[in-house]
């Protein structure tokens, strides 16, 4: 027997937004009589006087009952009444199991998603299936987070009491959807579709401590590398890339091995952000586990890629095109894009082909990534950028380096407009427009190493650390600096004869 007083009862049962219609429409209900008594003028069981009135009913459904020992909510006259009101309830607010212990691969809800044929985008006010289980992911991820740095996190999701909200697709779950996936490096669609679930169960997985749910098939173990031709690389021989080869298998977010590794060593060495920040100092990212970072690399590889290769897709994973173009794209193993003899795409080093304006470095905004050269117009290093976020965008144009502060300086200059020693990095090199006249901009370090080959400065073109303390080794007041929209601007051309 379970016997419950007015007063627990109110404070322990929540149907919210139990609406009249729904009620109606269960006989069980329908003939108690239960929505003539409980709902308010909006039609809806939503507060406390609502449930004072639901549990009026019940006792009054309770021969036994008395004011001094509550409802019996087990009593027959009552277990099918409040029974019929729990499952309508749980209906309408969780949609589905709780997650628990399971991946989002794992629940019967997302399998669509988790195959790739289907995507699930935000609807005002409608509960979709597989979404409680999402925002559940997303509030695990949160909680991680917020144990790690003790602040709040931007991805957690906003339940409500009792989880009223739970499997409502609204504007605050699309919110944290999308700062997930900014975080993530995937596009920002605030939609769920397999690439955003596939790195949400990675950082689920993380988030809870356990190795990450692999969702993609597992490629055939057994396989005969690439015959040598004019376009293999001895790179990208790893009996994984035979599917990707074939078509019959993709490398996406999840995934994990030595062909990830072999992928992200390449994107390192062409220039592209794969860099970690550990204790302030940059290292290498090539870990094998195909996460965030490693996205946002392949998706600005493939931003290149494509002016040469129009059936590269920027999709953020490494498809059959994708792969094509890696191995032309890619230096040999062991070298960098910048080495002599290697493919490295670079642009002419000179601005309309004029002598007179020969570039020192080309920012290429599209790609987020720099080139360097030295004063024969050689390129002597490529390296990942993030520049101006919407509503910041960096200035395309002829500039020149007006100004070098070193580290001491850049902590000064951070500190006096930001409050903050760190917002520059270790270095920065002031730009105007060729002119003279001031552009605002500079191109300067950064320690955040998430964010490199996005677009999130104030219009600045950060770097890493390392990296900037390279070009400003190699720049002089004076010289020259292009920010163009991508390596095929037509002002980036070779002097004519």
């Amino acid at each position: 027997m379970t016997r419950v007083k007015e007063a627990d009862f109110v404070a322990r049962h929540a149907f919210q937004r139990l609406s009249t219609t729904e009620v109606r429409a269960d006989p069980t209900l329908a003939q108690a009589g239960v929505a003539s008594a409980d709902v308010d003028n909006n039609g809806e069981i939503a507060g406390a006087p609502e449930l004072s009135s639901l549990y009026k009913k019940l006792v009054a459904l309770d021969v036994g009952a008395t004011p001094a020992g509550g409802v019996d909510l087990d009593a027959p006259s009552v277990k099918p009444i409040y029974s019929a009101l729990a499952v309508r309830f749980s209906q309408q607010v969780g949609v589905e199991v709780p997650l628990g212990t399971k991946s989002l691969a794992a629940v019967p809800e997302l399998s669509a998603v988790a195959a790739g044929a289907a995507t699930i985008a935000r609807k005002d006010g409608v509960r979709q299936l597989g979404m409680g289980s999402v925002q559940d992911a997303l509030n695990v991820v949160a909680g991680a987070a917020e144990r790690a740095t003790g602040q709040p996190s931007l991805v957690r999701v906003n339940l409500g009491a009792n989880n009223v909200n739970r499997g409502l697709f609204g504007p605050g779950s699309e919110g944290a959807i999308k700062r997930f996936q900014q975080q993530e490096g995937l596009p920002a669609t605030g939609a769920v579709d397999v690439h955003t679930l596939t790195a949400l169960d990675a950082a689920l997985a993380a988030a809870r401590g356990t190795p990450t749910p692999v969702v993609t098939p597992t490629p055939t173990p057994v396989v005969t590398p690439p015959p040598p031709s004019s376009t293999a690389n001895a790179r990208f021989v790893d009996a994984a890339f035979q599917g990707i080869s074939t078509g019959t298998a993709v490398m996406r977010p999840g995934d994990r091995g030595p062909a990830v590794v072999a992928v992200q060593q390449a994107l390192l060495d062409m220039g592209f952000p794969m860099m970690s920040l550990k204790n302030d100092v940059g290292v290498s990212g090539v870990d094998g586990a195909f996460g965030g970072q490693t996205t946002t690399a392949i998706q600005n590889f493939q931003v290149h890629a494509r002016k040469t290769r129009p059936g590269v897709q920027v999709s953020g994973v490494v498809d059959k095109a994708t792969l094509a173009a890696l191995h032309a794209l890619a230096p040999a193993p062991g070298a960098k894009a910048w080495d002599a003899g290697q493919p490295n795409q670079a642009p002419p080093a000179f601005w309309n082909g004029d002598r007179s304006k020969p570039l020192r470095v080309v920012v290429a905004k599209d790609e987020h990534r720099t080139f360097l050269y030295d004063r024969q117009g050689s390129c002597v290093g490529i390296f990942a950028n993030a520049h101006g976020s919407a509503g910041n965008g960096t200035q395309s144009g002829l500039k020149k380096v007006r100004t070098r502060l070193d580290e001491a300086s850049a902590k000064a200059t951070g500190q006096q407009l930001w409050g903050d020693t760190r917002a520059f990095g270790k270095r920065i090199v002031d730009l105007s427009w060729a002119t003279g006249t001031s552009s605002g901009e500079e191109l300067h370090g950064s320690y955040d190493y998430r964010g490199m080959g996005k677009n999130v400065s104030h219009g600045c073109v950060r770097h890493y650390n390392e990296d900037i303390v390279t070009i400003f080794g190699q720049l002089a007041v004076g010289e020259f600096v292009a920010i163009c929209n991508g390596v095929d601007d037509p002002m980036l051309a070779a002097p004519r004869p």
